[in-house]
C-alpha cells in the first residue's frame, strides 16, 4: 500500500551484521533495519517454535521523525508499513514486546483486504486490536476486563470489575470504549460515566 506514488529509499546504511533503510511516508519518517541473525530475546513463549528456532535473521520497523498531529493518520501509515512488508515477506514471525508473543504474520494479515480497501477510498482506518489487547477473565463467578496499549491513545488503561453479564457482553463494552476513544480522539478521564448499549 503506497500513499501518493511511490515510496522511495531516502538513505541506506550497511553495517557487519545490519542493513537499514531509511523513507518517508505520510510527514513521517521511518527505519527498517535487518540483521542477520536470529532475533536475540530470551523469552520468547510459542507454540510455533521449531519456525522460530530455524529463523536467520529479523527487522525491526522504527518512526524516528513524525509532524503528524494526528494520531489515527499515525497509526494508519504505520500499519500500512507493517503489512506492506509482512505481505511481501512470505511466512515469518512478528514478536509482540509488551506480551513477548510471536505471533505469525497470517493473523495480521487477516485485515490486509480491509486496510487495501480503506487505502484505496483514502480512509485512515487501521485494526485497532494490533495495538490494544483486551483481556478478559472470570473471578468467583463475575466477569473483569482490562486493556493493554491503551494508554497510547488515552493516557491510561481502562478496566471493567466484577460484572454479571456474558463475556460477549463485557468484551463489546470494551471494544465499544476502545473504539469511541480512538475515533473522536476524546480522553476518559477517572470516575467518568460512559452510557454503552449491551445489544
Amino acid at each position: 500500500m503506497k500513499r501518493k506514488g511511490k515510496v522511495s529509499v531516502d538513505d541506506k546504511s550497511e553495517q557487519s551484521n545490519f542493513i537499514s533503510y531509511s523513507f518517508n511516508y505520510g510527514n513521517m519518517l521511518f527505519v527498517c533495519s535487518k540483521f542477520v541473525t536470529r532475533f536475540p530475546n530470551k523469552e520468547v513463549k510459542s507454540d510455533i517454535e521449531e519456525i522460530y528456532k530455524h529463523h536467520t535473521d529479523f527487522w525491526i520497523i522504527s518512526m524516528i521523525e513524525n509532524s503528524e498531529k494526528d494520531l489515527v493518520k499515525v497509526y494508519t501509515f504505520f500499519t500500512h508499513v507493517i503489512m506492506s512488508m509482512l505481505h511481501t515477506c512470505g511466512k515469518c514471525l512478528v514478536y509482540d514486546i509488551k506480551s513477548k508473543l510471536v505471533i505469525e504474520s497470517d493473523v495480521y494479515l487477516q485485515m490486509y483486504d480491509n486496510m487495501k480497501s480503506w487505502y484505496e477510498q483514502d480512509k485512515y482506518i487501521f485494526p485497532i486490536n494490533w495495538y490494544v489487547n483486551i483481556k478478559v477473565h472470570d473471578y468467583e463467578g463475575k466477569l473483569n476486563a482490562y486493556t493493554i496499549g491503551f494508554e497510547t491513545f488515552n493516557d491510561y488503561e481502562i478496566e471493567i470489575h466484577n460484572k454479571s453479564i456474558e463475556y460477549k457482553e463485557i468484551l463489546n463494552i470494551m471494544k465499544c470504549i476502545v473504539v469511541n476513544v480512538i475515533s473522536r480522539q476524546d480522553k476518559i478521564k477517572n470516575m467518568d460515566i460512559i452510557p454503552i448499549p449491551l445489544r
